[in-house]
């Protein structure tokens, strides 16, 4: 339920930023910031903490004290650069004719 309240929002504020005649590069840029202030970035977190444990760590006991240090590696940050570069990718190849959406 969550969920769909962050991407109702988002798409909320990509449409009227569409409808008032932004770019879709600037309204998907705004769409993304949403989602992760919406969510307080605990994906982003998420995301970060695995790829640096996972391609950091040698053994499973290294991994896991990785994983649960509070602050990020370079696997970390470069998987939440790929991250949202994708989903800007993504959401910047929608269809601009905002009226198709209603």
């Amino acid at each position: 339920m969550c969920g769909f309240f962050i991407s109702s929002v988002s798409f909320v504020i990509l449409y009227v930023l569409l409808e008032i005649g932004f770019s879709i590069y600037i309204a998907s840029i705004f769409f993304i910031l949403t989602n992760i202030i919406l969510s307080g970035g605990i994906h982003e977190d998420g995301l970060a903490d695995f790829t640096d444990g996972m391609f950091g760590g040698k053994n499973i006991e290294r991994r896991l004290k990785i994983m649960s240090d509070s602050s990020i590696g370079v696997f970390g940050t470069m998987a939440i650069v790929i991250s949202i570069l994708l989903k800007f990718v993504s959401i910047s190849q929608l269809n601009v004719n905002s009226s198709t959406y209603l």
